[in-house]
C-alpha cells in the first residue's frame, strides 16, 4: 500500500473492527496498531548542545531549570508567576538572530549520542539489536506525522534511509527552503516582523521563567520507545526540567499564546492538542504556557497537566472538515499507524540490499479526505547523495566496522 490515505483517521476508533467501506489491506493495518503495546518512552541519555555546536553527552549544564512554582515539592527558589506578569517579551529583540532550516532540522546530535549509548551499552548486541530495529530521528518529526489530521492544510515531504536494518526519517527541509525565502519575501515588512516577534516572545519567555548558567546552551534527551517488531529512537529538545532533574518526568513544555476572551478556542485548542502530543512523545507531565497581549506584554500564566489537556479537549473538540472528531487517543493511534505504514513498506522494499533511500510526502488536497501520505523510491545516484548528506561518514565507518569504532 503505497498511500496512506488521512481518510483512515476517522475509522481509528477505540475498538478495531473489519470496515466494510475500506479495503482489506488498509483493515488489516488499523487492526494491527491495536496490537502495538502503548509501553511508556525511556530515556536512553541526555546531552548539551553548547552554542558552537559541541555535543557533551550525559551533562545537564543545558538544562534549564524552572524558576515558578509549578506543584507541590518545588524549593523555595521559585519565583512567584506575578512578579514577572506584565514583563515585554520583545525586550532584547533587536539582537534576535532567526535560526535556519538547517539548524532547525540538524541530525548532528543524533548520530554522536547513538554512538555513545552503543559504546556505553552493558549489553551491546542488545543495544545493537535495539537501534537496528528502530526508526530513528528528532522528535520534531515524528510529531510532524502525529498531527498531519490537525494540520492537514501542510505539505510535508521526508526522505527516509534503510541501513543496517535502521530507518532513519529526516525531514525534507531543503526542499522547502526556497518556498519559505519567498514567502518571507512577499511578506510585508510588518508581517514578517509579526512572525519574527512570535517566535521571539517564546525564547523571552523561557527565559524568564527559567535558570541556567549559560543560557545560550540547549539541552536534549534521547528516548526509545518499544512496539511489537520495531523501535522509535529519537533526539528531542527540553525547554526545561523541575528543580534541574533530568528525568522523563520532570521535563516541561513552555509555549506562548495570544490573550484568549473565552476560556477556549480554536487557536488555543490546537496549541493544547499540539502541546500534547510533543509531551505525549517522551511521556512528560507538564505545559506551561504564558499568555501575551497584543503589545507582546505577559498577561497571564497557566500550568497545565497532560490529563488535564486531555479532559479539557474532550469538552472542547476540534474537527476535520468531514466532521471526524480530532482526539488525543486518535492522533496515537493515527501516529502509530502512520510508523506501522512506512516499517513495513521500507522492509518490504529493501530485503538483501546495503541501503536504499525512500521519499514521503503529505499533498494537502482541498479536501483532507482526498489528501494522503506517498511513499516513492528514490533512483541510486539521488539515494547516494541524500545517504552521504544525511548519515556523517565518521558514523557509516563506525557502524561498519565497530570492533574498531572510530572517534567523532
Amino acid at each position: 500500500m503505497k498511500e496512506l490515505p488521512l481518510s483512515l483517521f476517522s475509522k481509528l476508533t477505540n475498538e478495531f473492527y473489519k470496515d466494510a467501506s475500506i479495503d482489506d489491506e488498509k483493515n488489516k493495518l488499523i487492526s494491527s496498531i491495536g496490537l502495538l503495546p502503548d509501553e511508556k518512552p525511556t530515556e536512553l541519555l541526555h546531552y548539551t548542545r553548547t552554542v558552537a555546536g559541541e555535543i557533551k553527552t550525559n551533562d545537564k549544564q543545558g538544562l534549564k531549570s524552572l524558576n515558578i512554582s509549578i506543584g507541590k515539592g518545588r524549593k523555595s527558589k521559585s519565583i512567584k508567576s506575578e512578579r514577572i506578569i506584565g514583563s515585554d517579551l520583545t525586550a532584547g529583540y533587536e539582537n534576535f538572530k532567526k535560526a535556519s532550516a538547517r539548524e532547525i532540522y540538524q541530525l548532528d546530535g543524533l548520530f554522536p549520542s547513538l554512538k555513545y549509548y552503543l559504546e556505553n551499552a552493558e549489553d551491546k548486541k542488545t543495544s545493537l539489536d535495539r537501534i537496528q530495529s528502530s526508526i530513528v530521528s528528532l522528535r520534531r518529526n515524528l510529531l510532524m506525522l502525529m498531527l498531519i489530521p490537525l494540520n492537514h492544510w501542510r505539505e510535508y515531504r521526508f526522505n527516509v534511509i534503510y541501513w543496517k536494518g535502521i530507518i532513519i526519517l529526516d525531514y525534507d527541509w531543503e526542499y522547502f527552503e526556497d518556498d519559505i525565502t519567498i514567502g518571507m519575501s512577499n511578506l510585508s515588512l510588518s508581517r514578517r516582523n509579526n512572525t519574527d516577534l512570535l517566535q521571539y516572545s517564546g525564547f523571552k519567555f523561557e527565559n524568564l521563567i527559567t535558570l541556567a548558567p549559560d543560557k545560550s546552551n540547549d539541552f536534549y534527551t534521547l528516548v526509545s520507545q518499544n512496539y511489537d517488531n520495531f523501535n522509535t529512537i529519537f533526539t528531542a529538545e527540553v525547554d526545561a526540567g523541575i528543580d534541574n532533574v533530568a528525568s522523563l518526568s520532570s521535563y516541561v513544555e513552555l509555549k506562548t499564546h495570544s490573550q484568549v476572551k473565552s476560556q477556549m478556542d480554536f487557536k488555543l485548542a490546537s496549541k493544547l492538542m499540539s502541546s500534547w502530543c510533543q509531551t505525549k512523545l517522551v511521556d512528560g507531565k507538564h505545559v506551561v504556557i504564558g499568555f501575551r497581549s497584543k503589545g507582546y506584554n505577559l498577561t497571564s500564566i497557566k500550568k497545565y497537566q497532560t490529563n488535564e489537556i486531555a479532559n479539557l479537549l474532550n469538552l472542547h473538540p476540534l474537527r476535520l472538515p468531514d466532521y471526524s472528531t480530532i482526539t488525543c487517543k486518535k492522533l496515537v493511534r493515527w501516529y502509530k499507524c502512520t510508523l506501522k505504514w512506512i516499517v513495513d513498506l521500507v522492509r518490504n522494499e529493501s530485503d538483501d540490499i546495503d541501503y536504499r533511500v525512500f521519499k514521503i510526502h503529505y499533498s494537502p488536497k482541498s479536501s483532507p479526505v482526498n489528501s494522503c501520505l506517498s511513499f516513492e523510491t528514490i533512483d541510486d545516484t539521488t539515494g547516494n547523495d541524500i545517504f552521504n548528506q544525511t548519515i556523517p561518514q565518521w558514523f557509516q565507518e563506525y557502524m561498519n566496522n565497530s570492533a574498531e569504532p572510530v572517534s567523532c
